[in-house]
């Protein structure tokens, strides 16, 4: 298969037609294909002053290419967003913070509790397997106040914090039509699925690919991708088509087979040219429950507070969490600005590393919607609420889980 060349070409300039906009921006993609362990992407945004890059790459060596890219644009980095938690995305962040020593990092709020709790395991995984290539540092980015970037009057919006799956957002830049970063949208690949080990958590990331479709953008680039067989890129909707597709397929076979291997066997046959069949394996297994994922999490790493009661402090903001079982839960504030508010709502618990879960969910009453991350081993939480008005709330609190009487 023709692969993803690093020198992928420039996506053409489109007209801005953001009021008081610049020149149009410029987007170069770079994604080292089958010459790197993962077919990551990264973007430079280039304006009229300076540059912006989503994501930094996970091998040291595509870093250095990305710093080679930026330079040679003439333009100094401003910014650079880390638009997901897995490691290929940020391990390459040290090699990029060395040749730009004055470029601000940043991520979501999720996102940087999600590294800052996963982080040290990683490395000591892929170490081993990248050597050279590994991270000589771990940078975290600092929290991205809002869901905005912009670059000579250009807006780049970070959609889906507020979302069913915060999770797994994606960077619209409306002047380029263009839909870049996040882990949404893959091609010329199995999809990996092991992340997502509900049903509804599936058909939140089938939600997120009908948002960017919706969008109607021009140019759509795959967080991961091999080229098309033609050697063209597949930047276009295709791609956003072809992942919902295959999540469907996987569904529908997930629910008739009887084991992976019936599964893996049933996804070749509908997609028989598609690369890294090591993913579709593993996603196999995890979803027929033979195989746990993270590796070494077992049935003690369960919800720590599933069928319990935790209580949450932000400073002077109070809670009382009731879960009453794996996906109900009903809340009261117990002290501060939110003393007395109450709700019932279906939550999701995402487990990001033993003790450690992404939890999030949607008020009816106020609208809201919530993204905790947990930390049941250090009692720590963090927050993230995105209020109806399009206000976003970043705080830091502790939690513990509530004696039994």
């Amino acid at each position: 298969m023709a692969l993803a060349a690093a020198a992928a070409p420039m996506l053409g300039a489109i007209p801005a037609h953001a009021a008081g906009a610049g020149a149009p921006l410029q987007i170069d993609v770079y994604n080292p294909g089958e010459k790197s362990l993962f077919p990551v992407s990264s973007e430079i945004v280039t304006g009229r002053t300076g540059t912006i890059l989503i994501d930094a790459q996970f091998q040291r060596n595509d870093a250095e290419a990305l710093v080679n890219r930026i330079k040679a644009t003439g333009k100094p980095l401003k910014l650079v967003y880390v638009s997901h938690s897995d490691p290929d995305y940020y391990f390459g962040l040290d090699t990029i913070m060395a040749a730009f020593p004055d470029a601000k990092i940043v991520a979501t709020p999720q996102t940087v509790a999600a590294i800052k709790a996963t982080k040290d395991d990683k490395l000591a995984y892929w170490g081993p397997i990248l050597k050279d290539n590994a991270p000589r540092a771990l940078v975290v980015p600092q929290p991205l106040g809002g869901d905005r970037l912009t670059l000579d009057g250009h807006e780049l919006r970070v959609v889906g914090l507020g979302g069913p799956s915060p999770d797994r957002t994606f960077v619209s830049i409306p002047s380029a039509h263009a839909v870049v970063g996040g882990i949404p949208v893959a091609a010329n690949i199995h999809v990996w699925i092991a992340d997502t080990q509900t049903p509804e958590s599936r058909r939140n990331w089938i939600r997120t690919l009908d948002r960017i479709a919706a969008l109607r953008p021009l140019r759509v680039v795959p967080g991961h991708y091999l080229a098309n067989p033609d050697g063209s890129e597949p930047y276009t909707l295709a791609s956003v088509k072809f992942t919902r597709d295959y999540l469907a397929a996987f569904e529908t076979e997930a629910a008739k087979a009887k084991n992976s291997g019936e599964l893996i066997a049933a996804m070749k046959a509908r997609y028989p040219n598609l690369a890294d069949v090591a993913s579709l394996e593993m996603s196999a297994k995890v979803i027929k429950g033979e195989m746990q994922w993270p590796v070494g999490v077992g049935a003690a790493s369960a919800f720590p507070a599933a069928g319990k009661k935790a209580l949450v402090q932000f400073g002077d903001i109070g809670f009382r969490l009731d879960f009453k079982d794996d996906h109900t839960m009903t809340f009261v504030g117990t002290s501060g600005q939110y003393q007395g508010a109450t709700d019932t709502v279906e939550y999701e618990a995402t487990q990001i590393r033993p003790q450690v879960f992404m939890v999030h969910w949607h008020e009816p009453k106020s609208g809201d919607n919530v993204v905790h991350v947990e930390d049941f081993e250090n009692g720590v939480v963090y927050t993230n609420i995105a209020h109806r008005n399009g206000e976003f709330q970043h705080l830091k609190g502790t939690i513990r889980i509530e004696d039994a009487k």
